[in-house]
């Protein structure tokens, strides 16, 4: 589940910058979720082992800048890690602050783009 709105802008010969903004989202820490993608398909193991990996994919609350090439992606994320408990229904924003803070190296190891430019 996801509720954000992504923007990127080209600032040079191959170079864009990148801003995401999400009420519920994936700040930049971690694998990026595979489970959505055709490749995970055959992988049994995907949904439960991304969450393994990282319990932060689903945040409320998240801003990311970030900087890429055509093979390199640079990301920051300011976010909130809280996660909604039994007395507190889905989407539960009181007192959320964007006070955890990540970051993400992405390379592409072949001509495709990590960003789509």
């Amino acid at each position: 589940m996801e509720l954000s709105a992504a923007y990127e802008h080209p600032i040079a010969n191959s170079v864009a910058m990148s801003v995401y903004a999400a009420a519920v989202g994936e700040p930049a820490i971690g694998p990026v979720a595979s489970m959505h993608r055709p490749l995970a398909n055959s992988d049994p193991l995907a949904p439960i082992g991304h969450h393994w990996q990282d319990a932060s994919h689903q945040s409320f609350g998240v801003l990311t800048i970030g900087m890429s090439t055509r093979t390199v992606k640079l990301e920051a994320s300011a976010f909130n890690p809280r996660e909604p408990d039994e007395h507190h229904g889905f989407m539960d924003y009181r007192e959320a602050r964007l006070d955890s803070y990540s970051g993400r190296l992405s390379w592409a190891a072949s001509h495709e783009s990590v960003s789509g430019h």
